[in-house]
């Protein structure tokens, strides 16, 4: 079976927990047989393009903007998506995996993966779907709140386009019981826990 994983970030540039989660799981599928594609993103000109680390294939496409303009182009990034777009048509994987993808690769790439024919599961590490940053519990968001906290900064229509993209994606997995309520709380639906899994011979002495 061929599976793609989206993640803005993935080892070694990064290591930010998203992506380690997307890497311990592209490393386990691997050795189980299955081809492995991932797609990620980077900041750093240079070092756009395709590599093979861990046996699998790794794309890495450039994106940088200001970070103003998160709201926005994380809806839709002109730096990515026809990318994306391109790399799928060519691998043409039965399972698309998404994990963070609120930053670069954009809520776009998951209509994206979903017009493949793929199945698309989507991994939720934080309450990005709904909130623009850390929230201190799993209640609802007001209406005018991310409005007050963000002014300039504040998209109206974010929340209703991330929801429409959303409805491309066969199942969301969140990583807590907690933050699948959250979810759900703030209008996400469809979601089940799963918790990260861990590799227990690196615990083992």
């Amino acid at each position: 079976m061929k599976i793609l994983y989206l993640s803005d970030d993935f080892p070694p540039d990064n290591l930010g927990g998203a992506g380690v989660v997307a890497h311990n799981l592209a490393k386990a599928f691997k050795e189980l047989g299955h081809d492995i594609y991932v797609v990620s993103t980077t900041q750093d000109k240079s070092k756009e393009g395709s590599y093979v680390q861990d046996g699998f294939k790794i794309y890495k496409i450039y994106s940088r903007y200001h970070r103003r303009w998160r709201a926005y182009f994380s809806l839709y990034n002109p730096q990515t998506v026809k990318k994306v777009s391109k790399i799928i048509a060519d691998i043409k994987p039965d399972v698309i995996h998404a994990h963070n993808v609120h930053y670069h690769l954009s809520y776009h790439c998951l209509k994206i993966a979903k017009d493949s024919g793929a199945r698309v599961i989507l991994t939720a590490h934080d309450t990005m779907l709904y909130s623009y940053g850390k929230v201190y519990d799993g209640s609802k968001i007001p209406l005018f709140k991310d409005a007050w906290d963000h002014k300039l900064r504040f998209n109206p229509l974010r929340n209703l386009i991330i929801k429409y993209y959303l409805r491309n994606v066969d199942k969301i997995a969140a990583v807590s019981d907690a933050l699948r309520r959250a979810l759900i709380n703030n209008g996400i639906k469809n979601v089940e826990t799963i918790h990260n899994g861990i590799n227990l011979d690196d615990w083992m002495v």
